[in-house]
């Protein structure tokens, strides 16, 4: 699963994630592309974001573009 959003707020990007969550728990992995601000420019960036199935918890990475 691969989507696109923009992520206004952290309390937004957390609720997207959540949901994306639930599909890592029964597909294995997923990937998600958004856009946050980047703590170096302090300016809206392209992030990328890899979620994998451990266990029973999703762990991930991101990645600025």
């Amino acid at each position: 699963m691969s989507r696109s959003i923009i992520a206004p707020s952290l309390a937004f990007l957390l609720s997207a994630l959540i949901a994306c969550g639930a599909h890592a728990q029964t597909k294995g992995t997923f990937t998600q592309d958004y856009k946050f601000t980047d703590p170096t420019t302090k300016k809206i960036a392209p992030k990328t974001m890899y979620c994998e199935k451990l266990d029973d918890a999703v762990v991930c990475g991101g990645v600025y573009k």
